[in-house]
């Protein structure tokens, strides 16, 4: 039987492929739409799949073979090509609809130093590549239109482990529009240069290399080749197949925990969710909690720091124990599921990103799943907290938090807020604790910005909820020593004690833990 086992996420059909066959673009055999084999390990046999498009259709125990050896030289970059058909040089991979036929062999990796930029989540545009001196040198690759083209994964095979690989990354600079439109301006080369690559032999444990050199608008890296098959990022990658198979683990080993479809995406993507509380206690005498994560797509950390929260949520730890049975708490680990699937950066998309879209009329489906998930909290007075995950700047080396001004809350909303920021600043710790210093997100005197602020999640979670709720974004470093899937975890578990914590008194009106 095939390793991998896992969900089409545009129909639905249940899939098994070889696990040689991670990372690879392939055709789904029942509704024929492009798919990316999933690269994480943990991948067991799924729960039953999100529903279905009314396109679907159902083939029992169809086949398709796909081989993912021939390579293209297009635009000086070297990709994967797939051919209708297996040629005799080179064995097949099979993916199949789940049964009892074998798979076919594993595909033998080709000779010489290639690159594969055509799974879910990957993004580089090969400028050049060196054989001899077996260096590769990449840009991003992201559509402006769909955001900062700052984020980069690539997969290289043919690695020569017995020398330096060398890797050099082009900063993608382009003339972008920001802030709602309102100002152009070119991306800044720091946005796409992390101090060090992401590197892992086999998709989904991932280490640090040593900080490279940096020279203007360009970084080289020089990476001891532990395989010869590497993959190589600006962060660890965590795709939304990661997500799904995520919830539906946590689904599948904890009775308290239910996956959940929040919404399609524009693009006909369902965004996984988890939904988790614990006990006989009624769900309306229940404070609500939705921590959410990616709204811009390329900012990895947060979904790392919302898996750590969900998986310390999900312990036996006493404190998660009385949260999860005192709480109802929504876990979104990927809001921009289109971006984020594509390898585009998401931030400041066209005609605005999810972060600007909280509205009565919002463009992003999953934007409008969660403000209708809030609006139904607030109607039962019970909406307590959304904590919205993101990545700071270049610089930062500890944990930001994002406040709104007192004298734009209420009492107490305002009292309120500051006793979150108290707890997270005592339970989220080091290597990357929470800056003494808070940002205090308002309005600025521009007319067009006294409207489009309030469109941000926060404002609008404020103006639209309770008037116990709290509302605060926590941004987590990406070019720390520490931005590791380890670091992001340990603050992940360091919010859901600050969570805990803060409830520990009831917030004024709200129904909460007691």
């Amino acid at each position: 039987m095939s390793d991998i086992r896992f969900n089409c996420l545009h129909c639905g059909q249940t899939l098994a492929v070889d696990m040689a066959a991670a990372g690879v673009a392939v055709a789904c055999p029942t509704c024929g739409q492009t798919i990316s084999v999933p690269q994480l390990a943990r991948l067991a046999p799924p729960l039953p799949p999100p529903a279905a498009p009314s396109r679907a259709r159902s083939w029992p125990l169809a086949v398709l073979t796909v081989v993912a050896l021939s390579l293209l030289l297009s635009g000086g970059a070297w990709v994967w090509h797939r051919h209708p058909h297996p040629v005799a040089a080179a064995p097949a991979t099979q993916i199949s609809a789940t049964g009892n036929e074998p798979a076919a062999p594993p595909v033998a990796p080709p000779a010489g130093l290639t690159v594969a930029t055509n799974f879910e989540g990957a993004s580089a545009r090969v400028l050049s590549l060196d054989p001899v001196t077996q260096t590769i040198r990449i840009t991003p690759n992201g559509n402006p239109e769909r955001g900062w083209p700052c984020w980069w994964s690539l997969r290289v095979m043919g690695v020569d482990p017995a020398r330096p690989l060398v890797l050099r990354v082009l900063a993608n600079t382009p003339d972008i529009t920001s802030e709602g439109g309102h100002k152009h301006v070119r991306l800044g080369a720091d946005w796409s240069l992390p101090d060090r690559v992401s590197v892992s032999t086999n998709g989904v444990d991932w280490t640090q290399s040593a900080i490279g050199d940096r020279q203007g608008d360009q970084i080289s890296y020089s990476i001891p080749p532990a395989a010869a098959n590497l993959w190589l990022a600006w962060g660890p990658p965590f795709t939304l197949t990661n997500a799904w198979s995520f919830v539906q683990d946590a689904a599948r080993d904890h009775a308290c925990a239910k996956s959940f479809t929040l919404a399609h995406s524009r693009e006909d993507r369902p965004v996984p969710a988890l939904q988790v509380s614990e006990g006989d206690r009624p769900a309306a005498q229940r404070p609500a909690i939705w921590v959410i994560a990616r709204q811009h797509a390329w900012e990895v950390g947060g979904t790392w720091v919302c898996i750590g929260f969900a998986d310390w949520l999900l312990s036996q730890d006493p404190r998660a124990t009385r949260l999860r049975s005192q709480a109802e708490i929504f876990i979104v680990p990927v809001m921009d599921s289109d971006r984020v699937a594509t390898g585009d950066g998401g931030k400041e998309s066209l005609p605005r990103d999810h972060n600007e879209d909280w509205s009565d009329a919002p463009n992003y489906p999953e934007v409008a799943a969660v403000e209708k998930g809030v609006l139904a909290a607030a109607a039962e007075n019970r909406m307590a907290l959304l904590v919205d995950l993101h990545d700071p700047n270049l610089k930062a080396r500890a944990c930001q938090l994002w406040a709104t001004p007192t004298n734009l809350l209420s009492a107490l909303a305002a009292q309120n807020q500051q006793r979150f920021i108290q707890s997270a600043s005592q339970e989220i710790a080091e290597p990357m604790a929470v800056a003494k210093n808070l940002i205090w997100d308002a309005p600025e005197k521009a007319g067009w910005w006294q409207t489009a602020w309030h469109h941000l999640t926060c404002p609008w979670v404020y103006e639209h909820a309770n008037p116990q709720t709290v509302a605060v974004t926590l941004e987590v470093p990406w070019n720390a020593p520490a931005s590791t899937i380890s670091g992001y975890r340990s603050v992940g578990e360091g919010l859901g004690r600050a969570i805990e914590l803060y409830l520990r008194e009831p917030p004024s009106s709200a129904t909460s833990a007691k």
